[in-house]
């Protein structure tokens, strides 16, 4: 290799490799940035949480960690609605450690979002205690089902094997709001479902016809399928879902309990145990380098556990008549939802998957506890 050339190639590796860390470090600025005014928000408004009952699930790790944490701090009595007990226990000891109080406003209460055995004794658990619920937040979340570990069980179904991912994110959270609509503060109360704009990778388009409104195919939606290149469809999927209950969880509501007020949140790029279980995914032999890559950059431009906290806890913070019900936020900002398909109307790809949901938990639900559909007529 003459010099020339060789010159040539450190100096466009050079020029690359700045390039790359230019756009990752102005990433990470935009990522890392909060608004002036939220400052303001939980100056004004932080003892709104004082003795309010909280649910998150998924509260032992993760933004549903740090969020309990806040809560706590300021005088909410936070319920960590988690699979692993162990887990839960130890994020608990952990926030008495740090605060060096008793945190005798912190309790545990299994749910495994995949046993809908769990979830209605998660909701008998609720009514016994006689807890009137100030804020849901449904935070759990799953990107893939990790082989060996507990919460990969498949739902055998009569539409086929339900998908992991899908009943974690979506159908779970679904049957347990529902089911806890009765239990919430008559005065007022919200629901905060976490979410991500990955929802617009959804192929739900292949799966409805718009020309002729075909909808036979929605419940591939539902359905476990392998691959890696299967892992962001089914993430993005199961993401629309939870957007799409959240917008028919407001008429719900308007209709059925005008006191409760519901919002999806994409609390942005944040680092949390769910990029791992992308890493996890990535080809065999690769595997060692790409995850160490992948999870430097990530680590580098995304935001920590705290900062992904503060939309949620903001939207915890601020008065009720703050919230848009059925609103969207991607962090702080209330947003307009992309338009799945120019030809159709968001209306009918949120009530073919909402109708399939249904189909699914009255079937896995006919014989533990019948949940009524709310009417909306």
């Amino acid at each position: 290799m003459n010099k020339k050339l060789k010159y040539g190639l450190i100096i466009t590796s050079a020029a690359i490799s700045f390039n790359i860390l230019y756009g990752l470090n102005k990433i990470r600025k935009v990522n890392r940035n909060l608004p002036a005014s939220y400052k303001e928000i939980k100056v004004v408004n932080i003892d709104n949480v004082k003795d309010k009952n909280i649910i998150i699930t998924g509260a032992n790790t993760g933004i549903g960690r740090e969020v309990a944490y806040e809560l706590l701090e300021h005088g909410a009595n936070v319920i960590f609605a988690c699979r692993d007990e162990k887990k839960a226990l130890e994020a608990i000891k952990q926030f008495k450690e740090f605060s060096h109080t008793d945190a005798l406003n912190a309790s545990f209460i299994k749910l495994d979002l995949c046993d809908y055995d769990s979830i209605h004794e998660f909701f008998k658990e609720i009514k016994r205690r006689n807890i009137n619920i100030d804020i849901l937040i449904n935070n759990a979340g799953l990107i893939r089902a990790i082989n060996n570990k507990p919460y990969n069980k498949i739902l055998l179904n009569s539409i086929g094997d339900i998908d992991t991912v899908m009943q974690t994110n979506h159908l779970g959270p679904m049957t347990l709001t529902l089911l806890l609509l009765e239990l919430f503060n008559k005065n007022e109360a919200r629901i905060i479902n976490l979410t991500s704009n990955l929802y617009e990778l959804s192929n739900i388009k292949a799966c409805i016809n718009s020309n002729n409104n075909n909808t036979n195919n929605i419940s591939n939606l539902f359905l476990e399928s392998t691959g890696s290149s299967k892992l962001i469809t089914k993430y993005s999927n199961s993401n629309l879902a939870i957007i799409y209950f959240n917008s028919y969880l407001s008429n719900v509501l308007q209709k059925n309990y005008p006191y409760i007020k519901t919002i999806s949140i994409n609390p942005g790029n944040v680092d949390t145990d769910l990029k791992n279980q992308i890493s996890q995914s990535f080809v065999w032999m690769f595997r060692p380098l790409l995850k160490l890559l992948f999870n430097c950059a990530i680590k580098y431009i995304s935001k920590t556990p705290n900062m992904g906290a503060q939309p949620i806890l903001a939207k915890c913070y601020v008065g009720i008549d703050d919230i848009v019900n059925g609103g969207y936020y991607e962090e702080f900002e209330l947003k307009d939802l992309g338009i799945i398909d120019e030809k159709t109307d968001n209306t009918l790809y949120r009530d073919s998957l909402l109708d399939q949901s249904w189909k699914v938990i009255d079937e896995e639900m006919k014989d533990i506890f019948q949940i009524n559909k709310p009417k909306l007529d």
